[in-house]
């Protein structure tokens, strides 16, 4: 049996980094979690997915700030979580090597033709897995289930942003 709790705060506690801007993070993290409660999980996902920002080129590759990187952390995180618990039927190595697929998140490749092809992998699949015909949002106790776990993953990110700014 999984002790769901445990796996929240250990996925929660890798949502905020050292080397990011703490009380960013936990602005993010807190607007997120509100949006979740009092909107829903559809809501959630449409605000990540527009405030996660692109890595682009133009002359140069543009990168993102900690906002958006932030937007893409929790985004990342909020699908490993569900797929851990089988709520998603994302591939197991999507989420794996943990720190290349994170580096590529909020770095991007170096490719010019597709500069941020996991965000848009990962955007994509997000979307397609929630609102594919007999999904988990189509159950009602499943959707309750999964906005609770996603705000106990959320609490204990911003337990550990808070611990950031404050260490």
């Amino acid at each position: 049996m999984i002790n769901i709790d445990r796996l929240c705060a250990e996925i929660g506690f890798l949502i905020p980094r050292e080397d990011m801007d703490a009380s960013k993070q936990e602005n993010v993290i807190r607007k997120a979690l509100a949006i979740l409660s009092q909107e829903g999980i559809f809501a959630y996902l449409i605000y990540l997915e527009s405030e996660g920002g692109n890595i682009m080129w133009d002359t140069r590759k543009k990168e993102i700030g900690d906002d958006e990187k932030s937007h893409r952390l929790i985004t990342f995180y909020s699908a490993k979580l569900l797929n851990k618990l089988n709520k998603l039927n994302l591939p197991g190595d999507f989420f794996e090597p943990e720190d290349e697929k994170i580096e590529l998140l909020l770095v991007g490749a170096e490719d010019r033709t597709n500069p941020d092809p996991l965000w848009n992998q990962l955007t994509k699949k997000l979307r397609n897995e929630l609102t594919k015909s007999g999904s988990i949002l189509e159950d009602i106790h499943q959707i309750f289930f999964v906005k609770q776990i996603l705000e106990q993953m959320l609490t204990y990110a911003l337990y550990r942003a808070r611990s950031l700014r404050q260490g």
